[in-house]
């Protein structure tokens, strides 16, 4: 289960080991984790894990966007940070699925809503993401559930 307080144990964790890199970016993780408790008004009871997954892929996605910019700048050392803080930020980001399981569960969901073509895209897009939550892409979901219905 990934809540805050596992976090801050690594991140002590980190502290003894002395790994700047690991304390940088858990720091910065357990910063976004207390603005959106903050946030969403849930300060005391904390976030679900659900909801702390969703913060680590958005910091993950923003640090692999930082390295691509720094890689096409030319800026091989802040691409390099970029990368050793998305490692340590990998750890609390969910599994992803496989294409075979993903394709099996939108299949499903298409024969059990049975749309009518395109007219039923946010339907089951909806099934489909609350199925898959974190371990799947929407915009990848987006395309097959599209190329599914497409095909009706």
């Amino acid at each position: 289960m990934l809540l805050k307080k596992d976090i801050k144990e690594d991140l002590k964790e980190a502290l003894k080991a002395g790994d700047s890199v690991a304390v940088l970016t858990l720091r910065s993780f357990i910063s976004e984790i207390e603005k959106k408790e903050i946030e969403l008004g849930l300060k005391e009871e904390g976030l679900s894990e659900g909801e702390t997954e969703k913060i680590a892929l958005s910091e993950l996605k923003k640090r692999n966007e930082a390295k691509e910019q720094y890689e096409k700048a030319g800026r091989d050392e802040l691409a390099e940070a970029e990368k050793k803080e998305a490692l340590v930020l990998n750890k609390y980001v969910p599994e992803k699925m496989s294409d075979e399981e993903l394709e099996n569960i939108v299949n499903d969901i298409i024969k059990e809503k049975a749309p009518s073509g395109m007219q039923g895209m946010g339907e089951v897009m909806k099934e489909v993401m609350a199925k898959v939550k974190n371990r799947a892409e929407g915009s990848k979901v987006n395309g097959l559930v599209r190329e599914k219905l497409e095909n009706l």
